[in-house]
């Protein structure tokens, strides 16, 4: 007995209203873990860097997977003087190890913006500058 002397009863309204609690609370589960994953899938930047503004000098973008499943990459450079893309590359599956790059002769300084379908704990990247010769003068990481 209640404290109030009656008898609790289930009603037929309320043993469904008990049993539709259930697969309600597990579809929100699954939904937010659904949706947790994707949360992660995003954007990397660098820091601007200028070219060393020799005969064919350049800007070169790289990112690579360092995650355990395949992802989509697209990684672009940037013109800081325009906000223009200046050079843009996809790469599709790209697996463990792997990456994605870009480069572009540049006449002016640039920046790296890396976009993935992934978690951007799992790629890493840079923006190089090189000298016409190819040589690697400055490189910054992107976050």
């Amino acid at each position: 007995m209640c404290a109030t002397g009656s008898v609790g009863r289930l009603t037929s309204a309320k043993i469904k209203e008990e049993a539709m609690k259930v697969p309600v609370t597990f579809l929100v589960t699954v939904f937010s873990l659904a949706m947790s994953g994707a949360a992660h899938a995003g954007t990397l930047t660098t820091g601007p860097l200028l070219p060393d503004f020799g005969a064919n000098s350049q800007v070169r973008c790289e990112a690579v997977n360092v995650g355990t499943t395949p992802v989509t990459i697209t990684v672009d450079i940037i013109n800081t003087n325009n906000g223009l893309v200046g050079e843009t590359n996809t790469c599709t599956n790209v697996a463990l190890d792997h990456g994605c790059g870009t480069a572009l002769l540049s006449p002016f300084g640039g920046f790296c913006r890396i976009t993935t379908n992934g978690s951007t704990k799992r790629i890493r990247g840079s923006l190089q500058t090189r000298t016409g010769g190819n040589v690697p003068t400055s490189a910054i990481e992107a976050r």
